[in-house]
C-alpha cells in the first residue's frame, strides 16, 4: 500500500493497470503457499459432529483469547508497560481490524450470514487517548508477522472463489477474537484511568452469550441454505483461524515481553558481546555503514541477533512512541522474530550485527524465546 501523501505521479505508477494485475495473478499462488499447511492442519481438526465442532471452535477460541488477553493485560500492568502496550495492541486490531471487516463486509453485502464485528467506540476513545490513528494501515509499519497473516488469510478466503463458507468460520472466529480482546483492553482502560465504555469481567456471560447467538445464527442460516454437510467448510475455516490467530498471539504475546523489558536485553547483549570477543571472535555478523536520516523501517530477522553500535548515533525501537538512542559502544539484543526498526542521528552510522547461535540465549533468565515455537492449540499458546 502506497501512502496517501505520494505524488499524483507516484501513486500512477505504484497503481498502474498492469501491475496491478500482476498482483492479482501473484496473490492466490502466494496464498496458496502460505495457508496450504494451516488448511491441512484445520481438515485433520474437524470432527465429524459438524453443527457442535463449529461452537466448539468458536466457543473455546472465545474463552482462551479471553484468558490470553487478560493475563496479557496483566502482565503488562506489572511490567508498567501498559500504557505503551495497549498501543501497540490497538494497532494489531484497529487499523488492521478495518482490513479485515472491510474484506468481510464487501462479501456481507452479498450474502449477510457473513457475521462481521460491529465498529467499536471504545476502541476509538481508547486509541484517541493513546494518540494512535484509527485510519485503516496508519501504522503498516507496526503490523506484527503473525497478525498480518491473520489478516492476509481473511482476505483470501473473502476473494478465492469457494471459500465462502470458510470465511463464515473465520469470521465466527474474528468476532469472539474482538469479543476477549475488548474485555481485557475495558480492565487496561479501567486502570490507566481511560473511559472503559465496553464490557468489563462482569459482563463476561453477556459477551459469552453474544459470541454463542452469532455461531448459532450462523449455523441456521448456513444448514437452511447449503445443507448441514456444508458445516465441515465452516469448521475447517474456523479452525484454520484458530490456529492462525494462536501464533498471532505468540508473537503478540513475545514482542511485548521483549519491549517491556528492555533493560534486561540491553544487558544480555553485553553479557554475550564478552563471550563473542573472549571464544568466538569470527562469528558470523553483518555490518552496516548508514549516512545520517538513512531508516531501517520495521522488519523481522529469523534469528538471533546484537545491533552494536561501532561509530555514531542511532535511534532504535519497536513500538510506535518508542526511542532507545544508541551511541559508540552501545548494543541491545534483538531476539529471533522481533519486530524493529532504525534512524541514524549521526553523519554517519556503522554498526555491527553478530547472529547469536539459539543455545547462547540458554544461558539468560527469563522469557528470551521465539515467538515461532509450534504450539497445538491456541488453549496453550500463553503457555
Amino acid at each position: 500500500m502506497l501512502s496517501p501523501s505520494a505524488s499524483q505521479g507516484v501513486w500512477s505508477e505504484f497503481y498502474n493497470p498492469e501491475l496491478r494485475a500482476i498482483g492479482a495473478r501473484v496473490a492466490p499462488r502466494l496464498e496458496t503457499f502460505l495457508f496450504s499447511a494451516v488448511g491441512e492442519e484445520a481438515v485433520r481438526a474437524t470432527p465429524a459432529d459438524l453443527p457442535n465442532s463449529v461452537s466448539d471452535f468458536v466457543g473455546a477460541h472465545f474463552r482462551a483469547s479471553s484468558r490470553f488477553w487478560t493475563r496479557l493485560i496483566d502482565t503488562l500492568t506489572a511490567a508498567d508497560y501498559l500504557a505503551d502496550g495497549m498501543r501497540l495492541l490497538l494497532i494489531q486490531r484497529v487499523p488492521l481490524g478495518r482490513s479485515r471487516n472491510l474484506a468481510m463486509s464487501r462479501v456481507a453485502a452479498l450474502h449477510p450470514f457473513i457475521p462481521v464485528p460491529a465498529p467499536s467506540v471504545a476502541e476509538e476513545a481508547w486509541c484517541a487517548a493513546l494518540g494512535v490513528r484509527v485510519g485503516m494501515h496508519s501504522y503498516w509499519q507496526f503490523y506484527l508477522p503473525a497478525v498480518l497473516a491473520a489478516t492476509t488469510h481473511i482476505h483470501m478466503l473473502a476473494r478465492q472463489p469457494g471459500t465462502l463458507l470458510r470465511l463464515v468460520g473465520a469470521a465466527l472466529v474474528e468476532g469472539a477474537e474482538q469479543a476477549g480482546f475488548m474485555m481485557a483492553m475495558a480492565e487496561g482502560a479501567r486502570r490507566l484511568g481511560l473511559p472503559e465504555r465496553a464490557p468489563s469481567a462482569d459482563t463476561a456471560d453477556g459477551a459469552t452469550r453474544s459470541v454463542s447467538s452469532a455461531v448459532d445464527a450462523a449455523v441456521d442460516e448456513v444448514t437452511g441454505t447449503f445443507g448441514r454437510t456444508s458445516l465441515a467448510e465452516v469448521a475447517r475455516g474456523a479452525a484454520a483461524a484458530t490456529l492462525l490467530t494462536a501464533q498471532a498471539h505468540r508473537d503478540v504475546r513475545a514482542q511485548l515481553l521483549w519491549l517491556s523489558d528492555m533493560p534486561r536485553y540491553v544487558a544480555a547483549a553485553r553479557a554475550i558481546n564478552r563471550r563473542i570477543d573472549q571464544d568466538c571472535p569470527d562469528i558470523d555478523r553483518e555490518t552496516f555503514v548508514e549516512p545520517r536520516e538513512m531508516c531501517s523501517t520495521t522488519h523481522v530477522h529469523d534469528d538471533h541477533r546484537l545491533v552494536v553500535i561501532e561509530e555514531g548515533q542511532m535511534v532504535f525501537w519497536g513500538n510506535l512512541g518508542m526511542s532507545l538512542r544508541l551511541d559508540v559502544g552501545d548494543m541491545v539484543l534483538v531476539p529471533q522474530g522481533r519486530l524493529h526498526g532504525s534512524t541514524v542521528e549521526s553523519p554517519v552510522c556503522t554498526y555491527h550485527q553478530p547472529i547469536i547461535p539459539p543455545d547462547w540465549l540458554d544461558m539468560l533468565p527469563g522469557h528470551v524465546i521465539s515467538p515461532y515455537a509450534s504450539s497445538p492449540s491456541l488453549a496453550v499458546a500463553w503457555d
